[in-house]
């Protein structure tokens, strides 16, 4: 807040008398002119994020694109704080569920030059180190500290026929965890998402659109077997955001909805009603991340729960990544409750989009 002192100069010798009232005078109104454009111009910063509850952040500060070249593979050995998805497959009960405590989740991930990566897990209080080589990220190999196992491996997003998007600055990540030995119930299973992010002060002027895809794991989260491939399956859909980035707002869905039998290599996709989406709502931006709400949406009255989305209830975690927002990638997930043909089902997975064309607000 600025003081400042109005000068009134006298005119004469006769009026010389008046004016050091006449500067205390000036110098009061001034003032509070001052003082009154000044507050109107103090903006209090945003609301943090209420990171939803089944998801977590790294606290490691984030690292920055600044310039094109700062691509993902540009910075091999660089530490990078995660956004995460994390579920719970909890055998001695026969479920899956969504972790709401976060119990388990990734806090740093370091590509290396082979394509491996050292990844640094939280598994129920314990810290775990583990170091993937380039085979066993690409064959999901089971690595151990001894204390618990691990696997660890990436995504592509695309189909036959679009190519897959060109993630020049963020990795998909999708990652298992148990504890060594025979005495065990449970196993966690998660979706991260890490990469050079960009500066909110360098992300596109006025709106911004993105395209691209999402993938993740229909589950079944009461079952007689929850085993890894039982009743476990893919789903994926084509992605569009909106953001408005004058107004920190972000808003969009997910359509075209295909559905994999299981997730058995050899099963085949299955394209669901285009009256099926995922709608996204209540969504906000701040300092370079987003958070939002979705609905499982269906127009059509006649079409079964289970080939459906209606009745789901979820979130989604993202970030804009690239030196000018080029694109955007995070954590998705929900739940919806038994129906008349469907136990209680859970979605949990990670999606991706690259910028089409900011646009200047009128």
């Amino acid at each position: 807040m600025k003081l400042t002192v109005g000068f009134c100069s006298a005119r004469n010798l006769t009026v010389c008398a008046f004016a050091s009232l006449a500067i205390a005078a000036c110098s009061s109104s001034d003032s509070a002119k001052q003082m009154t454009m000044d507050d109107q111009e103090m903006t209090p910063p945003p609301e943090p994020l209420a990171i939803p509850a089944t998801m977590a952040v790294s606290s490691l500060e984030r690292q920055y694109a600044e310039t094109d070249a700062d691509t993902l593979d540009s910075m091999s050995g660089t530490v990078f704080g995660p956004v995460t998805g994390p579920l719970v497959i909890n055998y001695t009960e026969d479920t899956v569920a969504l972790d709401v405590l976060a119990r388990t989740y990734v806090t740093s991930i370091t590509p290396d030059e082979a394509g491996g990566a050292v990844v640094e897990f939280v598994m129920e209080g314990q810290t775990g180190r583990i170091e993937f080589t380039a085979d066993n990220i690409a064959n999901w190999d089971d690595v151990t500290d001894d204390v618990n196992f691990y696997q660890f491996g990436t995504w592509e997003l695309g189909d036959g026929t679009n190519p897959n998007l060109s993630k020049n600055y963020y990795e998909l990540a999708q990652w298992f965890a148990w504890p060594a030995g025979d005495d065990w119930d449970e196993e966690f299973n998660g979706f991260s998402v890490y990469g050079v992010s960009t500066q909110s002060e360098n992300l596109p002027m006025g709106t911004a659109s993105y395209a691209g895809f999402m993938v993740g794991d229909l589950w079944n989260s009461d079952d007689n077997n929850p085993s890894y491939r039982s009743h476990r399956r893919e789903v994926w859909g084509v992605l569009a955001l909106d953001a408005d980035l004058g107004n920190n707002t972000i808003s969009g869905g997910v359509d075209e909805i295909w559905v994999k039998t299981s997730r058995d290599d050899g099963e085949e996709w299955e394209e669901w009603s285009d009256t099926i989406s995922m709608e996204f709502a209540n969504g906000r931006v701040v300092d370079g991340r987003f958070v939002a709400s979705w609905s499982g949406e269906d127009t059509s009255s006649t079409t079964s729960d289970a080939y459906s989305l209606r009745g789901f209830q979820g979130n989604l975690l993202g970030e804009f990544y690239g030196p000018a927002g080029e694109e955007v990638a995070g954590v998705i997930n929900g739940f919806r409750e038994a129906t008349t043909t469907t136990p209680d089902q859970i979605i949990a997975g990670i999606f991706g989009g690259e910028l089409e064309a900011p646009q200047e607000l009128p």
